[in-house]
């Protein structure tokens, strides 16, 4: 991009709620200053064109000059940007500068019709003008800066070339009138001036604008007459076809400044002696540089560029660089870094820029502001992967530092490991190419895990930080039990063996319960251990019974259950009598006695059934001759029957048994007795 004419259009534009006294708009009465903002805005500005800027430190607040092109008024913003108050003059404002504390702004008035070019002197807090200093007749002023106690002015004749000066206003003088200075006249058209900030250092330097390979001179104001420091072009500003000067900065204290100029094949700006003019240390920039500021009392420099949409790189003092910054986006359109459109307050706090895009409604200007431009800003991003997994397992933290959007190498950086009810823990990850680390952790619990990566502040760089959540299921053990027998006599030994396997992790308890039908749990074994251990043991049942092998789990393991299902019969005694004798295996009877069948059923079964069943043994062989019917069991669990005999039964072994079959009541499985073996002889 090349040299710009500048573009206004009429009207000017007042804030609301501001108020008019003698031709200025201020601040109405009790009206706070908003304090400095905490992260970058943008606020539109209701001007038509842009010339300069001037950050007032003490009333917190931004004067800007909208040029010979534009209204006339100087917009006045707080900190962020806001539009507080127009200051309206009587014609259009060049130049502006703030004196070295702050108290007074002065602008040049072009002057327009009647009204005759003059400097508006204006009380920075209240915003109203105390006085104006006369110019000769036909001289126009175009840029002021304050040094030594004294105004000094750039100024020439509209139209007339060669012969533009400065000159200056005693400010300790009752009536100030301009002085002028033999060493500082004979400009092609009136100069850029910049003067030390601090106001300190009896340093002025003027630079022409307009003029290819311009001229750049320093001046020395200590005493008057001033005397000329130096003189000449500076590498900068020389060797393109499009080198024109648009902006100078002197830095505090007045050894050094920087020049803008708008030279193409330049991507850096030099700090050049205000004693030799020779280069002290460069500064990049990316494209054509346009903009320069120092922060009066801290040395923080920013330089723009107008052709990139990256338009400000900040650098301390002694040339860290510091940030780099955008414009911020006016709708959806990124804008353009004004000529002159740099400012910083005097403690490098915050940084302003002017930029301008183009609408279908024509040139729209914005304030850009920049909280901290003298910390380089960093960031951190975290995630996990997996970001859910079981305890046991790997969970890979990555991350990426960036300072100042680079990524740095060779460092460390801090995570810290929240929550699942464990003591926090801190890990130190190295930071390796492009910014980048990873850790690999293993969470020692199940639960919810917050991770944080901190990079902390310095000196120069802000502090920040990036958190990722990981979930952690606890593990599973393998939990197994063995029973023998499922099924199982009355009162038979039942054996158990019930075996964990977990994660080398805190205590935990595995014990084995039965549990008979109807009865609660009752603890049969049990062991507290870690890592892999069992509980056999070995129980006595009468009713069906569930086994339970329970681990109690930890903050590694679930608990978990297992059962096996022991299935008990029932127990069934039989008798029999009304025989006459006995001999080996068996009970004798007359062929006309009766035999008489009790039975017995544990454990009580009150109402349940019994049955008995005879078998004759024929051919060898034992076969069911008669089954009695259903033979309910008193409340003691007995019952009682008979078999009649005959004569057709003698010799004939024969056998009968008790049959349990239960009902209602399932909490035993069927029964038989044994064989009671009887015979009929007489």
């Amino acid at each position: 991009m090349r040299r710009r004419t500048r573009i206004s259009t009429c009207g000017a534009a007042v804030a609301a709620g501001a108020f008019i006294v003698a031709g200025f708009a201020a601040i109405p009465a009790g009206a706070a200053a908003t304090p400095a903002i905490s992260a970058p805005s943008t606020v539109s500005l209701p001007i038509t064109s842009y010339y300069q800027m001037a950050v007032d430190s003490a009333d917190s607040q931004v004067f800007i000059s909208q040029g010979s092109n534009g209204s006339d008024s100087i917009v006045v913003t707080n900190l962020s940007g806001k539009i507080v108050g127009a200051i309206a003059e009587p014609s259009a404002v060049e130049g502006i500068t703030l004196s070295p504390n702050g108290s007074t702004l002065y602008a040049a008035l072009v002057g327009s019709g009647t009204v005759s070019p003059a400097i508006s002197v204006i009380n920075a807090a209240s915003l109203t003008q105390t006085t104006t200093y006369s110019l000769p007749a036909g001289d126009t002023p175009q840029d002021v800066a304050v040094q030594s106690g004294k105004l000094w002015v750039s100024y020439g004749t509209p139209g007339t070339y060669g012969h533009a000066a400065v000159g200056d206003f005693d400010l300790a003088a009752s009536s100030p009138v301009l002085e002028t200075q033999a060493a500082m006249g004979s400009w092609y058209s009136a100069p850029i001036l910049t003067a030390d900030p601090t106001g300190q250092g009896n340093v002025l330097v003027a630079v022409d604008q307009n003029v290819l390979d311009p001229t750049v001179v320093s001046y020395d104001t200590s005493a008057d007459p001033v005397t000329v420091r130096a003189q000449g072009t500076v590498s900068d500003c020389i060797g393109d076809e499009y080198d024109y000067a648009i902006d100078i900065a002197v830095v505090p204290g007045g050894a050094g400044f920087i020049a803008a100029c708008d030279a193409p094949q330049k991507e850096d700006e030099a700090l050049y002696s205000t004693s030799s003019l020779g280069e002290q240390r460069s500064y990049l920039t990316v494209g054509a540089p346009n903009a320069v500021a120092f922060a009066a009392s801290t040395g923080l420099v920013a330089v723009g560029s107008m052709d990139v949409p990256q338009i400000a790189d900040v650098y301390t003092a002694a040339g860290v660089q510091t940030n780099q910054y955008k414009a911020v986006p006016v709708g959806s359109l990124l804008g353009s870094l004004n000529d002159r459109g740099l400012g910083l307050n005097a403690d490098g706090s915050e940084l302003f820029a002017v930029t301008t895009v183009e609408t279908d409604n024509g040139l729209e200007y914005a304030l850009n502001a920049y909280p901290d431009p003298a910390t380089t800003p960093t960031s951190v991003t975290l995630t996990a992967a997996p970001a859910s997994i079981t305890v046991g397992k790997t969970v890979a933290i990555t991350g990426t530092l960036l300072i100042g959007g680079t990524g740095p190498d060779n460092t460390t950086i801090k995570i810290t490991r929240t929550g699942g009810g464990q003591p926090a823990t801190t890990f130190s990850a190295d930071v390796r190419f492009a910014g980048g680390f990873t850790w690999d952790d293993y969470p020692p619990a199940g639960g919810t895990y917050t991770y944080t990566a901190n990079y902390p502040a310095t000196a120069t760089t802000a502090a920040s930080s990036g958190s990722v959540t990981v979930t952690v299921a606890k593990a599973t053990p393998s939990l197994s039990l063995a029973v023998t027998p499922t099924t199982a006599g009355y009162g038979q030994a039942v054996k158990f063996n019930a075996v964990v396997a977990t994660l080398n992790s805190p205590v935990s308890t595995l014990t084995v319960y039965a549990q008979q039908a109807g009865d609660a749990k009752t603890k049969v074994g049990s062991f507290t251990g870690s890592g892999n251990w069992n509980v056999s043991g070995t129980g006595h049942f009468d009713r069906d019974t569930t086994i339970y092998a329970v681990y109690s789990g930890n903050a590694a393991n679930a608990a978990v259950t297992v059962t096996k299902a022991v299935s008990v019969e029932a127990k069934v005694t039989a008798a029999i009598g009304g025989y006459y004798a006995s001999k080996p295996g068996y009970r004798l009877y007359h062929h006309t006695a009766r035999v008489d069948l009790s039975a017995a059923v544990a454990p009580a079964k009150k109402g349940e059934c019994v049955q008995f069943q005879v078998q004759e043994y024929v051919a060898k062989t034992w076969r069911a001759v008669t089954t009695t019917g259903c033979v309910t069991l008193n409340s003691k669990s007995q019952a009682t029957g008979s078999l009649a005999v005959s004569k057709y039964a003698l010799g004939v072994p024969y056998r009968v048994r008790a049959d349990y079959i239960r009902g209602k009541d399932t909490t035993n499985l069927d029964a038989d007795s044994g064989f009671l073996s009887f015979l009929v002889e007489k």
